[in-house]
């Protein structure tokens, strides 16, 4: 049974709210500003930059499965998408979390945007999905499907460390001495277990 509260005379309860189911405004968030892209041309060139990560894909994977990270973490490969130089990336589209595929980071470096992208095994495909999809459909208004997307590509590659740097001050060169302090993904297990798994890749 609930408590009942003492009387407070000193507070006075007017005009009371009126409870109202949320709605949202429609529209489709802030505009960005892409590059003019032929959409066959464009997708063309995209596709085959993705095609070309296929045998690196094979070769990064065996060498995780050699190392045993196949028994702890998902196996997979990390992207880089970039923007052209002083335009927008849409690189929220690039998070696809029922894909497996995962927006790891994006900076800004001299007006090019770059996302860092984990793609895991056996779904580059669905990036080539889309993008042949950007090739030869269209949406019920005539445009390319996933044109914002694909429109804010300037190419595609293999990430390196410097893509997955995240602090203010530059990367420590090779010779370098530097405490280090490192973030280490769950992807949903314990503290412990991912604790494990990063000291096994190590």
């Amino acid at each position: 049974m609930a408590t009942q509260l003492p009387p407070l005379p000193h507070l006075e309860m007017v005009n009371r709210g009126i409870e109202q189911k949320y709605k949202s405004k429609p529209g489709r968030g802030p505009t960005l500003n892409l590059l003019a892209r032929n959409a066959i041309t464009h997708g063309k060139a995209l596709r085959a930059q993705l095609q070309a990560m296929q045998p690196v894909f094979g070769q990064r994977l065996a060498q995780q499965t050699a190392a045993g990270l196949n028994q702890i973490t998902p196996l997979g490969i990390v992207i880089t998408f970039e923007s052209a130089k002083g335009f927008d990336l849409a690189f929220t589209r690039l998070d696809l979390p029922s894909s497996g595929i995962e927006l790891l980071n994006v900076s800004v470096t001299d007006s090019v945007t770059y996302a860092t992208v984990f793609v895991p095994d056996g779904k580059l495909g669905v990036l080539l999905k889309k993008v042949n999809q950007y090739i030869g459909e269209k949406t019920k208004k005539g445009f390319p499907k996933h044109s914002d997307l694909f429109a804010s590509i300037g190419s595609i590659g293999l990430a390196t460390i410097e893509a997955l740097w995240t602090d203010e001050s530059e990367l420590p060169k090779d010779d370098e001495f530097r405490h280090w302090e490192v973030w280490v993904r769950t992807d949903g297990m314990t503290a412990d277990a991912a604790l494990a798994r990063f000291t096994h890749a190590a």
